[in-house]
């Protein structure tokens, strides 16, 4: 949830839970706590996707240096950019900014123990290539938690 309290939080993961089977997972991806805490120098994250048939690129932007962060709540106002890039020129163009609230690992832990009916062990990783740690200070760029449904078969 972008701007969720706690009580927010704890309800979507009861959902996410009670939609999965037994031994199913959950796959959260987060602000890397270095981004979080801002701990490097961390700016935006940017990526493009090309568009049907080959008729241009979509280019997002997300974060900038100077969004507001609210130590208290932990939300984040984030700019968001959205381009639509036509034969090398912008089409169109949005920018928006989004509260995000922000979690730590330790809270997330904490609020799927609350919502239950998740096991113990948690995976976590560096980005979505799960042979990146979570803790590798060259390559993780991202935090991904993977929770798993209580109920399901040993591994």
């Amino acid at each position: 949830p972008r701007d969720a309290d706690a009580d927010d939080a704890v309800t979507a993961l009861g959902r996410a839970r009670d939609a999965l089977v037994p031994g199913g997972t959950l796959f959260l991806e987060l602000p890397h706590p270095r981004e979080t805490f801002r701990l490097d120098d961390v700016g935006e994250d940017a990526w493009i996707a090309p568009l049907a048939g080959g008729a241009g690129d979509v280019r997002v932007a997300w974060g900038d240096d100077d969004d507001a962060f609210d130590a208290l709540t932990q939300v984040r106002s984030a700019t968001v950019t959205f381009e639509v890039v036509r034969d090398g020129a912008v089409a169109s163009s949005l920018t928006d900014v989004v509260p995000t609230r922000e979690f730590t690992l330790q809270e997330l832990l904490l609020l799927a123990r609350l919502a239950g009916g998740f096991d113990a062990t948690v995976a976590t990783y560096g980005g979505m290539d799960l042979e990146i740690a979570a803790d590798d200070d060259e390559l993780a760029y991202r935090l991904v938690v993977v929770l798993t449904k209580a109920g399901g078969a040993p591994g």
